[in-house]
């Protein structure tokens, strides 16, 4: 038997014991919400995204709830009221929610939720002028009680009348190009591009051994050079920059290179995708430095898409997952995780990672 063969039937051989294994497996879930416990939902499905401040999650109730504690189930849930999930294999869960119901239930049956970790953060409200203030004092201000994990950088004169924490953040966002993504008792603001909170991890995903699904993510090794960064760079006298970067060809090299420079005479305008990002507060010699480095990370050989794995290892938006292939070790590669969606029902646990740009 050749060297690929048997590489292939070891491989099939691997799977199917992995599937053998996972048939032994009892999925768990429970689901609190107020005082009251789940422990046989129908189904659950939680979302999160770098670019979303919170995450969300819609629940679905199996039918034989209509009443818990001798009370209509209608009649005990309202919007507001907190909630977490946990799932596992055999007993061992750990949570993966926390947040409340927002409003607009459902009165069908089986009854179905919606819940988000901003309930609060939408219902409050701030009055705040200042012709100086840093960020993170402003956050400390409209988030009380969250640690903050944020640049010490100075926003300058802000003015928000009857605002609430959400809105605040929505418009640092607008404004700023500030991102927002809330992990329990964390809010963590920055830039989207520059994404390094405290409680990112790295996970192996081994392509064969602990990935339910590989179908959705692919492999290109022709690198798309026609793509070019833009930061949009907002000054403190209101006045805008832009900085472009896209990869040339210089004397038979592709390098990274500032659109508008003598060697890139031979751009023909609106050629290149291009990805843009708003910033300030900082010089044009660091917004260049964001340009060259975020291009250097989307023009790459590697991976894309999404793939699925299984309950474990518990991935998570912000993380990076290394992909590993044993039969094309030169494609290992460690991208970061943009999206994740858990889904939970009758038939599995199921984690699918969208990945994004190119970490190592």
């Amino acid at each position: 038997m050749g060297l690929k063969k048997q590489t292939v039937t070891i491989m099939k051989a691997i799977i199917t014991l992995l599937f053998a294994a996972m048939s032994y497996f009892n999925m768990y879930a429970n689901i609190t919400i107020g005082e009251y416990e789940f422990l046989h939902p129908n189904s659950f499905e939680i979302t999160q995204s770098v670019e979303q401040i919170s995450d969300s999650a819609k629940i679905v109730l199996a039918r034989n709830y209509k009443e818990i504690a001798n009370k209509k189930i209608l009649d005990v849930i309202a919007a507001g009221m907190p909630v977490t999930i946990s799932t596992g294999y055999n007993g061992n869960l750990q949570q993966e929610f926390t947040g409340f119901i927002k409003p607009g239930i459902g009165t069908e049956f089986p009854v179905e939720l919606e819940c988000d970790a901003l309930y609060f953060l939408r219902q409050n409200n701030f009055n705040i002028s200042e012709r100086q203030i840093t960020l993170k004092k402003l956050l400390e201000r409209i988030a009380p009680g969250y640690i903050i994990e944020t640049l010490d950088t100075n926003l300058g004169k802000v003015h928000f009348s009857n605002r609430s924490t959400f809105q605040i953040l929505e418009q640092l966002k607008k404004d700023w190009g500030f991102y927002s993504r809330i992990n329990g008792n964390i809010l963590h603001v920055g830039f989207a591009f520059d994404y390094r909170p405290s409680f990112t991890k790295t996970h192996d995903y081994t392509i064969g051994e602990n990935v339910r699904d590989s179908k959705k993510l692919k492999f290109s090794t022709d690198i798309d050079y026609n793509t070019e960064v833009k930061i949009i760079l907002r000054k403190p006298n209101g006045k805008k920059e832009e900085i472009v970067w896209g990869m040339r060809n210089i004397n038979g090299t592709m390098k990274p290179v500032r659109i508008g420079d003598k060697e890139d005479k031979s751009r023909e305008k609106g050629a290149a995708s291009v990805k843009s990002y708003d910033v300030s507060h900082i010089d044009t010699k660091e917004a260049e430095r964001i340009a060259k480095a975020q291009l250097q990370k989307i023009i790459y050989s590697g991976y894309s898409g999404s793939i699925s794995g299984f309950c474990e290892p518990r991935t998570n938006a912000g993380d990076n997952l290394r992909i590993i292939n044993r039969a094309k070790p030169d494609r290992e590669g460690t991208y970061l995780i943009e999206k994740v969606k858990l889904s939970y029902d009758e038939a599995k646990i199921e984690r699918e990672n969208f990945i994004s740009y190119k970490v190592a």
